[in-house]
Parts: structure tokens; C-alpha cells; sequence
């Protein structure tokens, strides 16, 4: 099912929403870090809670990764063919610094 946005599906929109805004404001240096970020939206595509899945060991990126969600809302609704009030996602967080 196509969205407003362009996307294939739900899950498409919530990775494009929360993907462009996560290489702001990182430190100059030439390292990678990734761990997962867990949240839940509700029907309206409010996110209710998030949580890191870890630390990256440096307080920036841990706080930029929960910023990205924060900024993605509110995500697209949920399409009429889904029923649940809720639904939670797992996302892969990577930042490549060079």
C-alpha cells in the first residue's frame, strides 16, 4: 500500500522520517558505532516511549539517537487496515564519523 509520503508501507515512512537527521553535531573523527533503538507509536503516530537497545559509549551519540526519534514525530498514522492501538519497532542506529 502506497502512503501519502511515497513510501511502500509503514515501516518504509518510520525509516525515512528517522533516517535524515542523525549525522548532526557528531565529533570529527573516523569511527563507527551502531546498537538498536526500540520505540512504540501509537495509532496516531505519536511516539509513546523509546529506548536505546545500548550505549555507544559516548553520551552524544546515545543522546542523538534518541533525538532522531523525538525529531522523525510525529510518524504517519497507521493505515485503516491496521487494527492495533500500538505497534513497537526495532531500528538499527549507525553513525559513521569520518
Amino acid at each position: 500500500m502506497r502512503h501519502d509520503c511515497g513510501c511502500d508501507g509503514l515501516r518504509d515512512c518510520i525509516l525515512q522520517s528517522a533516517r535524515p537527521r542523525a549525522s548532526d553535531a557528531l565529533p570529527s573523527i573516523s569511527v563507527r558505532w551502531g546498537w538498536p533503538a526500540r520505540f512504540t507509536l501509537s495509532r496516531s503516530g505519536q511516539v509513546t516511549s523509546s529506548r536505546l537497545g545500548g550505549s555507544s559509549g559516548v553520551a552524544a551519540f546515545d543522546a542523538q539517537a534518541m533525538a532522531m526519534i523525538r525529531q522523525a514525530s510525529p510518524f504517519p498514522p497507521f493505515p485503516d487496515e491496521i487494527k492495533t492501538g500500538s505497534m513497537s519497532f526495532t531500528i538499527p542506529v549507525e553513525f559513521t564519523v569520518r
